[in-house]
């Protein structure tokens, strides 16, 4: 079961990510996606079943609304999140899908710090060190800190040790008051 702060950094991600939008041509609220128009139900059944666990079906729902907006960068981050969840869970072969659908992110939206932080992790986790550190770089620390430490432990154990210092001064000029403990 994902916890509750787990499940707002999807929520966040979704609508940071243009899947939230204003009211549709109807009235009602709803999610724009591309030039479609997808009903919040729709989205709001995908975090249900998110915050239950059941990322099997929620990547199910994800890839039908992705079957309507194939370039919709905040689903295929969706996506990925939800695949990357799923091998953290287990199921070691969902780590190829996380890593397509990130890529697919990044494809339509380069700017998606959120992917390149996710890939940064999935990287991590399958000690492609060299890699993980790419994604670091590319989603910045200013808007997350610990990206600066993932950072520092991905050049590290690429060993480029220069580059791992830097980034935990790069932590500790962002929060200082952690180096006392």
């Amino acid at each position: 079961m994902l916890d509750k702060p787990g499940f707002v950094v999807i929520a966040a991600i979704a609508l940071l990510t243009g899947c939230a939008g204003w009211p549709t041509e109807q009235g009602a609220p709803g999610i724009a996606i591309g030039a479609g128009a997808i009903r919040q139900p729709a989205l709001r059944a995908v975090f249900a079943l998110i915050e239950a666990g059941e990322f099997a079906d929620a990547s199910r729902q994800i890839n039908r609304l992705l079957a309507r907006d194939p370039e919709n960068a905040g689903l295929h981050l969706l996506n990925g999140f939800v695949y990357y969840r799923q091998y953290l869970a287990g199921d070691r072969a969902e780590a190829e899908h996380a890593e397509t659908g990130l890529q697919l992110a990044l494809q339509f939206d380069a700017s998606l710090h959120q992917a390149h932080e996710l890939l940064g992790l999935l990287y991590l986790d399958l000690r492609r060190f060299d890699q993980a550190r790419v994604q670091f770089l590319a989603a910045g620390h200013r808007h997350a800190p610990e990206n600066a430490l993932a950072l520092a432990h991905a050049a590290y154990y690429a060993r480029d040790i220069p580059l791992a210092i830097w980034a935990i001064d790069q932590y500790l000029g962002i929060r200082p008051n952690d180096a006392d403990g």
